[in-house]
């Protein structure tokens, strides 16, 4: 469990993330303490006996770690960030904040669901 403040736009979000038995999922919730919303809702197939852990960064990226290797999602206000991999080539991290023009209603949420190399976006209620 972690905190997100951003005493620009006066916002103050919980960070809570789990792994779910039988169903072999974990899950990130970024909830907007303010409205008690849901704002973002990440989820990837990850067996239950493996283990993963995530930890928010001061840069308020979220890394995780697992024997499948490493993933960043930015919760952060920045727009995007330039990083390099282990080869030198360039990638872009895009805030999930940059995406909240995709919410049409306050109580609508984005959900994040990765499965395998893909990742589905949809707008949940």
């Amino acid at each position: 469990m972690f905190f997100i403040k951003n005493s620009e736009k006066n916002l103050t979000h919980l960070v809570l993330s789990y792994k779910s038995i039988y169903i072999n999922a974990y899950n990130v919730l970024v909830i907007d303490l303010k409205t008690r919303l849901i704002q973002y809702r990440y989820e990837k197939y990850h067996l239950w006996e493996a283990k993963i852990a995530g930890v928010l960064l001061k840069n308020y990226e979220y890394v995780m770690i697992s024997q499948d290797g490493r993933q960043v999602m930015s919760l952060g206000f920045t727009d995007k960030r330039a990083v390099k991999d282990q080869e030198g080539r360039e990638w872009m991290i895009h805030s999930l904040d940059s995406c909240n023009d995709l919410i049409l209603e306050e109580t609508n949420h984005l959900f994040f669901k990765r499965k395998g190399s893909e990742l589905i976006i949809s707008i949940q209620e």
